[in-house]
């Protein structure tokens, strides 16, 4: 089959849940379909990307879609029934893009990512489209409420009202549309909709995320991720209410934070001896190899941590709060940690850094777990699913 996909980012490089969601399912798709981009940019820099696009994709093309152009774009929407996130993503240039891709070629299925950029595929005709939606926003809207400051909730509160209306909306406007968990699909009001709704969940590459052996002795305590604002207030949360009861116990433990993007505040912790905050690094195994434990102490998330698949693959040791567990569902105390208050959170951590044997069988149990459950090549069975309904010409119109 055809696919273009439709992105609101480059799939390169796979630093951020978002882009290794669609970069692995292109790495997948490409080896049995022929694959075509569409995507913005934010930076000509990003160019320099494109030529690593070249494996996976026949043809890729671009719109810049500069910072301030979106923020304008946010203020003129702010009175009305869209998500702003939505208007970020608003661009002419888009539109027209896409019917000059769509006059030239003849598509079997549009796969278009994230609800902010269905206003780009919703009218389509000709072609089966896919929304994959991955994460119900409004529940993670929803979670994210009581952490931000009074300042700011009224504005979040809007947004979470606008984009659950456009959640319910926009399922009806697509051939189907994608989930990564049960929990996702339950938190959305979807009414009929609910058919439309297949779950597509993450993967995890188990012969790149191989750990090396013997993992040397160590103190050492990681958190791994894209430094967007879930991850910059777990970090936060993990640095002042958990990690000085730790360093109680084991003075010398270090906490490394890795992902790219930190933000000052992020910066600035390692102005304490005890951390290290490295922003953006080539490869995350390097890290996972040095660690004795992974700590994803989540307070508002929603969907597969990506950073809990990586590190269970590694077969390292990981303690989550419930949300960092939640639709991966790993057994707590066999294969995962899981504790929400920042004594149990802690103590846990201590025990895995003075117990060798601990952090063996959990680490082997994590890796199996992820073996037996998550692959990328699942989103192959669904679109292999696609093509069968297109051949018995078994497309049900969507409703305008």
């Amino acid at each position: 089959m055809k696919i273009l996909f439709v992105t609101p980012r480059l799939p390169v490089p796979p630093n951020r849940g978002d882009r290794l969601r669609y970069f692995h399912f292109a790495r997948v798709l490409s080896k049995k379909h022929s694959l075509s981009l569409l995507s913005f940019i934010q930076s000509e820099k990003e160019m320099t990307h494109v030529p690593d696009l070249k494996e996976y994709f026949d043809d890729v093309e671009t719109v810049l879609l500069k910072p301030w152009q979106s923020y304008r774009s946010m203020l003129l929407g702010l009175f009305s029934k869209t998500p702003l996130q939505v208007f970020y993503f608003h661009s002419k240039e888009m539109q027209r893009r896409i019917q000059e891709v769509l006059k030239r070629d003849n598509f079997d299925v549009i796969y278009t990512f994230h609800l902010r950029m269905a206003p780009y595929a919703k009218k389509i005709r000709g072609a089966y489209r896919v929304l994959d939606l991955t994460d119900a926003v409004s529940l993670f809207l929803e979670r994210m409420l009581r952490h931000r400051s009074v300042f700011l909730r009224p504005i979040l509160y809007r947004e979470y009202l606008t984009v659950k209306r456009y959640e319910s909306l926009v399922v009806g406007k697509f051939d189907e549309c994608w989930l990564i968990s049960t929990v996702d699909k339950d938190a959305m009001n979807l009414g009929n909709g609910v058919s439309k709704i297949f779950l597509v969940p993450n993967g995890i590459d188990v012969d790149y995320f191989k750990p090396s052996e013997p993992r040397p002795a160590s103190n050492s305590i990681l958190f791994v991720g894209y430094m967007g604002i879930e991850s910059v207030d777990a970090v936060s949360y993990f640095y002042k209410d958990i990690f000085p009861l730790v360093r109680k116990e084991i003075p010398s433990a270090k906490f490394y934070v890795v992902g790219a993007d930190p933000p000052g505040k992020i910066v600035k912790l390692a102005r304490d001896k005890n951390v290290i905050v490295t922003g953006f690094v080539k490869d995350l195994r390097d890290y996972y190899n040095k660690a004795a434990v992974v700590v994803v102490p989540m307070k508002f998330v929603v969907g597969v941590q990506n950073k809990v698949l990586e590190a269970m693959a590694m077969k390292l040791p990981v303690v989550t709060s419930s949300l960092g567990n939640e639709g991966i569902d790993a057994s707590p105390g066999k294969e995962i940690f899981v504790e929400d208050e920042p004594n149990a959170f802690a103590n846990r951590v201590v025990e895995i850094l003075k117990n060798e044997h601990l952090r063996m069988e959990i680490g082997s149990n994590a890796r199996s777990f992820v073996e037996r459950k998550f692959a990328w090549a699942n989103v192959l069975d669904r679109m292999n699913e696609i093509h069968s309904k297109i051949s018995r010409n078994q497309m049900p119109p969507a409703s305008d």
